[in-house]
């Protein structure tokens, strides 16, 4: 079974599976989404975890062997879908999760990088419009359950140390500052909460 070692190879096989069901990635979209698969915050993080790693030998598959997703790990039996890859799979769950997080990033771009010469609110306002009510009723409920998780987080710097969420213990062991993981959280929940009152407001006047 492949693991965080293999994140690269998996990197490349989730943009060709991407790919086929017609969904887009650049490479360094497909490797921030495995980081996050992993639980770490980026690519960065995951990729200092694998240099500091010895790669075990890939075993090779049996006619009769179980197949699993190269993602989640859940077998071709708990799951809907499983899709091959040329050295990689991936199941229906992980690719609806790639494709959330690749509709939130999109959706939320205005605000986390503004237009030079424009209202960033104004401007994310107008992108909504080609949103259905429900994708946009979707990304509100994934957006308040990650602020909840993130603000959880950014709470734990003030208390024991084995209180922190396990992700955010691995990247501060990797001897990240502390200061500047607070200062990113922090600015991620700002920009994810400034976003779902434009979505909300979008969404209510729709009513």
């Amino acid at each position: 079974m492949r693991d965080y070692r293999d994140a690269k190879t998996m990197a490349k096989g989730l943009r060709r599976s991407l790919a086929d069901l017609g969904t887009e990635l650049t490479h360094s979209q497909s490797l921030e989404l495995i980081a996050q698969a992993f639980g770490f915050d980026n690519w960065n993080i995951l990729a200092a975890k694998i240099e500091a790693s010895r790669p075990a030998p890939a075993a090779e598959k049996r006619p009769d062997e179980t197949l699993y997703c190269s993602f989640c790990s859940k077998s071709q039996h708990e799951v809907q879908n499983l899709i091959a890859g040329p050295n990689s799979f991936i199941c229906n769950e992980c690719v609806a999760l790639c494709d959330a997080i690749v509709e939130d990033s999109e959706l939320e771009r205005h605000l986390k990088t503004p237009p030079a010469d424009g209202d960033p609110v104004a401007a994310m306002e107008a992108d909504l419009a080609r949103y259905s009510s429900e994708q946009l009723a979707a990304y509100l409920a994934r957006a308040e359950d990650t602020n909840a998780k993130q603000q959880r987080a950014l709470d734990s710097f003030d208390g024991p140390e084995d209180a922190m969420p396990d992700d955010l213990r691995h990247t501060l062991s990797y001897g990240h500052d502390p200061a500047r993981v607070r200062a990113r959280l922090a600015k991620q929940v700002a920009v994810r909460r400034k976003s779902v009152e434009i979505v909300a407001r979008v969404l209510a006047a729709r009513s």
